[in-house]
């Protein structure tokens, strides 16, 4: 079982650290794995994806929280500080011997692109887990269609578009038009 009381205690961590994140990594969790059930990947495939989405933040642990609340724009120094949040993540759960390593690669992937322009190591393409592109899909969607400090959210059909039109750019071009015809997504036209 992917879920062991360590992993419930690392959401819980999440939760008590921000709660936006805790419920962000809910939702990205449940898209990712109704994307993987959708696909038909298998029960074990789609729990793992399931767990992933849930910790694919968890570096953010890690990430000051003064650069966490900054309403605008970051600058450099601080964009370098939240793109190490998927090696943080990654690091802390790859020690955990019970956890699948699809979970870990996940997490240390969920910003690549497909063009190979993501990071943290750059990979494109097919070398990128298919866990991660499924995390990246729900995570973008997630923020694209809440407010945040810095904007406010995105109509869904707007959303849906800009995934359609990153497809074979930032994100696998099959997965993502899967992706948008998912029911909570594709509803969005």
């Amino acid at each position: 079982m992917v879920m062991s009381d360590l992993v419930t205690a690392l959401i819980r961590v999440q939760e008590v650290r921000d709660t936006w994140l805790a419920e962000h990594s809910l939702r990205v969790s449940c898209l990712a794995k109704l994307l993987a059930e959708t696909l038909n990947l298998g029960r074990e495939f789609a729990e793992e994806v399931a767990c992933a989405g849930y910790l694919h933040d968890l570096g953010m642990l890690g990430v000051s929280e003064s650069v966490l609340t900054i309403p605008g724009s970051l600058t450099e120094p601080e964009i370098v500080e939240v793109r190490r949040h998927p090696e943080l993540g990654y690091q802390i759960l790859d020690r955990l011997q019970t956890l699948p390593q699809t979970v870990a690669l996940a997490v240390l992937h969920h910003h690549e692109r497909w063009d190979g322009s993501g990071y943290p190591s750059g990979l494109k393409g097919e070398s990128i887990p298919l866990a991660s592109f499924m995390i990246s899909l729900a995570e973008s969607w997630d923020v694209m269609t809440h407010t945040l400090p810095y904007r406010d959210a995105l109509a869904p059909a707007e959303a849906r578009e800009r995934i359609l039109r990153a497809a074979g750019k930032q994100y696998h071009p099959e997965l993502a038009g899967v992706f948008c015809e998912l029911p909570v997504v594709g509803l969005a036209r």
